[in-house]
């Protein structure tokens, strides 16, 4: 039975964009998903840059949502509302995932300077 779930996680790293990316959602084996929801908030005080991603099973591709997206400080901007709807697969040995990057500029334990909010219906096909 189709469950409806949300998926939330900070990101942000000084390497950007060649390291640093944070994996936010993994399709579990075997089941498919529908996003019908994401969004990405800039908590930081300066406007800068995120990308946000799809990789299919399988591949190493990355399908953009947002590449290079600059963001407003304190700004959030919908990637995926409105009715649309993205279909992530999975089969036993390959899972799509959605995965985020940005830059900060802060440093220390917790240096994230976006939070991502992932909402989708798991488990659609049972």
């Amino acid at each position: 039975m189709a469950t409806f779930k949300k998926a939330t996680l900070p990101f942000g790293n000084s390497g950007y964009p060649s390291s640093g990316a944070v994996n936010i959602y993994t399709q579990p084996l075997t089941k498919s998903s529908v996003v019908v929801g994401l969004s990405v908030s800039n908590t930081s005080n300066f406007d800068i840059p995120c990308d946000v991603y799809l990789i299919k099973g399988g591949s190493s591709a990355k399908h953009y949502f947002a590449r290079d997206r600059r963001v407003k400080a304190g700004e959030t901007i919908q990637l995926i509302d409105s009715g649309q709807k993205v279909v992530l697969e999975a089969d036993a040995a390959n899972s799509d995932a959605v995965w985020a990057n940005g830059y900060t500029h802060l440093s220390g334990a917790n240096p994230q300077t976006f939070s991502c909010w992932l909402s989708y219906y798991e488990d659609v096909n049972a």
